[in-house]
């Protein structure tokens, strides 16, 4: 799919996919580093920081979007056509494994249900 963003600047195969799997790795440290924060703000209702925490990941997401597209690059918010439904399938799951979380938080301590 030539279609998707390229960040990696023309590089081969290879050295795409260790940026692929730093950026994962990247990532993971981030959501750690945001749970922490947010086990550590005891005073603050569980339920307004998980708020807070997806809501900012979507500004940024859209922020990068914007900053990508302004660069020139070829953006599909909605997906490459042609696996646009599998998108569609992977957002309905996650949004209903984020909803279930959220529901878990009302039962359970923030320990148990994270």
């Amino acid at each position: 799919p030539t279609a998707l963003i390229s960040v990696t600047m023309g590089l081969p195969d290879a050295p795409k996919e260790l940026f692929g799997l730093a950026c994962v790795v990247f990532a993971v440290q981030c959501s750690v580093l945001a749970n922490t924060f947010a086990k550590l703000l005891g005073a603050i209702p569980m339920l307004q920081l998980m708020q807070a925490r997806f809501l900012l990941q979507w500004l940024c997401s859209m922020s990068l979007c914007i900053a990508l597209k302004l660069r020139g690059h070829d953006i599909h918010v909605t997906g490459v056509p042609g696996y646009r439904l599998h998108l569609a399938a992977r957002a309905a799951t996650y949004t209903s494994a984020i909803g279930s979380l959220w529901c878990a938080l009302r039962f359970l301590p923030v320990g148990q249900a994270t």
